[in-house]
């Protein structure tokens, strides 16, 4: 780093995993070890961006390399897991040697990438990373729009709700008011032809109580 701020320009690639974009099940210390690289790369970008050095970060798929050979060691672990950390154990040594990775051709995406100008932040190489990228990506982007259009409907709900209430309050009113009137116009009609009104009686069975 002290070469590249001296220059002003540089490039570091970070390989890490589709791992770091995903939880795959049976590699969670696997994969927090990823999502700590890219959390790190993804800062440092932009802490050396405004210097001119570039940040990359790889993500890789399966490739048929040694990785799920012998240089790992793969463990069903406990009966209750079976359906998921023992599958996937299962299925990492039958996948061994048939993903559809070519190193060679990773290593020459590799170099053509270290010679782009401006590099991307992230790239996925291997078609089951990018369609696991993909399908991730978009039931984030799925969820997200479920949450939006259900936080839309509470409050048109409740907006509703709070219009629902004032017309309500404002009939209410508005029929008490009516009847305060008619009662109070019976009482005039009465005085003015001599019979007692309803205030009257009122007044006059208190008095005789």
């Amino acid at each position: 780093m002290p070469y590249f701020r001296e220059r002003g320009s540089g490039h570091i690639i970070q390989v890490t995993s589709i791992a770091g974009r995903i939880g795959p099940i049976g590699r969670a210390p696997y994969a927090a070890a990823k999502w700590g690289v890219e959390g790190f790369s993804e800062t440092m970008a932009k802490e050396v961006g405004p210097l001119g050095v570039k940040v990359t970060i790889v993500e890789p798929g399966g490739f048929r390399t040694d990785f799920a050979g012998s240089s790992t060691e793969l463990r069903e672990g406990r009966p209750e897991y079976d359906a998921t950390v023992g599958n996937t154990a299962r299925f990492q040594r039958d996948y061994d040697g048939k993903q559809p990775g070519d190193p060679a051709r990773a290593a020459a995406a590799l170099l053509k990438l270290a010679s782009v100008e401006e590099p991307p932040l992230r790239i996925v190489l291997g078609i089951d990373a990018f369609n696991a990228a993909e399908a991730n990506d978009l039931a984030k982007i799925e969820l997200g729009e479920k949450v939006r259009l259900q936080n839309q409907l509470e409050a048109l709900l409740e907006e509703a709700h709070i219009k629902l209430s004032s017309l309500v309050s404002d009939l209410l009113g508005a029929s008490a008011r009516r009847m305060l009137k008619a009662l109070a116009d019976g009482e005039n009609r009465s005085r003015g032809s001599g019979r007692p009104g309803r205030s009257a009686l009122a007044r006059h069975a208190g008095t005789a109580a």
